[in-house]
């Protein structure tokens, strides 16, 4: 009900169409650095949030590797949150939790599509108070269906269940934007 392409119109006019802010960092520990995608600037920014004892929503593989959102006030979660999936998630349920928690004064952190932010914002409306968002330049998002059909192909090829999948791994190289999936049978592609 509020997908801001369908509603482009009320997103220009929002109050809370703000000017976005851009910045550039890297996390401060190497290892975070390594594990992200980014940089690990999401990272520090949770980090952050969960001190304060407040919650972080983003994207998180599920067990078929479709994408939905987690909130979580668990830096354990943190794990499983940090890190591309350049695939549409889905954010079922998700709106209404972070409504919830913010208009009750929890902090919250989200991360998601531009698409996505500008659709909670809409949804939201000027009740954000309690709200930092993150979002990210987006070069489109992949369909489920098609990555869930490239993760059976290797599936068949290698011979086993996929157990991970981690998008821009490093083992390569920082610049070589590889995925690393490591399979139940322990070969990794």
């Amino acid at each position: 009900k509020t997908c801001a392409e369908l509603h482009i119109e009320e997103v220009k006019k929002s109050p809370t169409n703000l000017s976005p802010i851009f910045q550039t960092a890297v996390h401060n520990d190497i290892a975070t650095r390594t594990e992200s995608t980014s940089g690990g600037v999401f990272s520090a920014l949770a980090e952050h949030f969960y001190d304060l004892g407040g919650y972080v929503c983003g994207a998180v593989y599920n067990d078929d590797f479709s994408v939905g959102h987690l909130v979580s006030n668990k830096r354990e979660d943190l794990i499983r949150i940090r890190g591309s999936k350049h695939i549409q998630s889905d954010m079922s349920g998700t709106f209404k939790t972070i409504k919830e928690l913010s208009g009750n004064g929890e902090k919250v952190l989200v991360c998601a599509a531009p698409c996505q932010i500008a659709s909670l914002r809409l949804f939201l409306g000027d009740k954000t108070e309690n709200l930092t968002t993150v979002d990210f330049i987006c070069l489109g998002i992949n369909s489920p269906k098609i990555f869930r059909k490239y993760i059976e192909s290797l599936e068949n090829q290698f011979g086993a269940k996929a157990v991970s999948v981690q998008a821009k791994n490093k083992d390569l190289g920082w610049r070589s934007l590889a995925y690393k999936i490591r399979f139940a049978n322990g070969k990794i592609y």
